[in-house]
């Protein structure tokens, strides 16, 4: 089977792809009993699949590689760029609630959510 689809399009479908595979992973951290995680690893199989023909678009530049697959490059920023952080105010860490709360330990070298 083939199917023509439009640069937009792609581009669509591999932002939806890897969104997709987030969320699952997210609801398999989170319900670990629930089958999100082997869905999140078909949803990763799918989108590195995807991200073969990015050349051929012309988003090649939105792929990295990371331990040998194509992987989507998000745009990486500082924690400070898009929050103020204030030290000392945060209540235990928890996995459920409204909002995550950020340790230090929760990010890498370069300041990103780990």
């Amino acid at each position: 089977m083939k199917i023509n689809i439009t640069k937009e399009q792609y581009k669509n479908l591999i932002i939806m792809s890897g969104l997709t595979s987030h969320v699952f992973g997210i609801l398999g951290d989170a319900l670990p009993e629930a089958d999100y995680k082997k869905q999140s690893q078909k949803m990763d199989e799918l989108e590195e699949y995807f991200l073969q023909y990015a050349d051929d678009f012309g988003y090649g530049e939105w792929i990295e590689k990371f331990e040998g697959k194509n992987m989507m490059s998000w745009e990486k920023r500082q924690v400070e760029e898009i929050c103020e952080v204030e030290y000392g105010y945060t209540e235990k860490a928890k996995s459920d609630g409204d909002y995550r709360f950020v340790r230090i330990t929760d990010t890498d070298e370069n300041g990103l959510l780990t």
